[in-house]
């Protein structure tokens, strides 16, 4: 958050730990909605950026990230179906879901 610069106060210089905190304002369902705020000369003072600024800097800064693989090797379609019926077969022989579906029937 401290590079996202959706912050002004905040940068690299201010915040020295690595915590990876992204605050969000409270959603209140009572907020005026953009048409009320064009009625008014300046928009309603908050203190802070509206709850969409900060979802969208968040969103852009999530898309932003580097991608990980997600195994060591290319990973095919074959090669994908083949991990995801192994990885079935493992959640059906769970202790887990057997447990779960006892408790259902």
């Amino acid at each position: 958050m401290a590079d996202g610069k959706m912050l002004p106060g905040l940068n690299r210089r201010s915040v020295t730990t690595d915590v990876n905190l992204y605050p969000l304002p409270r959603v209140d369902a009572t907020n005026k909605s953009d048409q009320d705020a064009i009625l008014t000369l300046l928009p309603e003072y908050r203190g802070y950026p509206s709850f969409t600024t900060l979802i969208n800097g968040l969103r852009q800064q999530i898309y932003a990230l580097p991608r990980e693989q997600l195994t060591h090797t290319t990973l095919s379609e074959k090669n994908w179906f083949h991990y995801a019926a192994r990885t079935w077969d493992a959640v059906k022989k769970s202790q887990l879901m057997a447990e779960y579906n006892r408790l259902l029937h």
